[in-house]
């Protein structure tokens, strides 16, 4: 069966994360996202590996607009993923290094009649933009 290359944008290839200071959770999910996209886990670097360190991760929300009687109507949820990730050729002398950022936003329209059900769709959105930010990755990452 084929795979597509957006699909699986890392089939085949070796991916080695260097050590980070992200949230566990967040590293989790990056670990399975870069699986879920076809990458290889290794912890030893060697030719052809892509070496990716995260450099940082940004999230939170900003109001994006307000009601007539200056009450907040929305907001823009973002989450913003910088990152290096190099690449050691076997036949030439100079790794392949690309400093990125991956960028991912949602608007939330707010109702304060319903906080709860507001405060629910939150955590969804926020979970739903940092696999969005990890299969930006994974695509940036299959170029490399």
């Amino acid at each position: 069966m084929a795979h597509s290359a957006i699909a699986v944008p890392l089939l085949g290839q070796q991916v080695s994360i260097a050590a980070s200071t992200l949230r566990p959770d967040f590293s989790a999910l990056l670990q399975r996202g870069l699986q879920a996209s076809g990458a290889q886990l290794v912890s030893a670097t060697a030719p052809g590996v892509i070496v990716l360190s995260v450099n940082g991760l940004d999230e939170d929300k900003t109001v994006s607009a307000y009601s007539s009687i200056r009450q907040v109507r929305e907001f823009n949820h973002y989450i913003e993923l910088s990152f290096t990730a190099q690449r050691q050729s076997a036949t030439a002398n100079q790794p392949i290094t690309s400093a990125n950022k991956v960028r991912a936003e949602r608007t939330q329209i707010y109702d304060s009649r319903y906080v709860l059900g507001v405060s629910a769709e939150a955590l969804t959105i926020r979970d739903e933009l940092r696999a969005e930010a990890v299969r930006l990755l994974a695509l940036k990452l299959s170029v490399l």
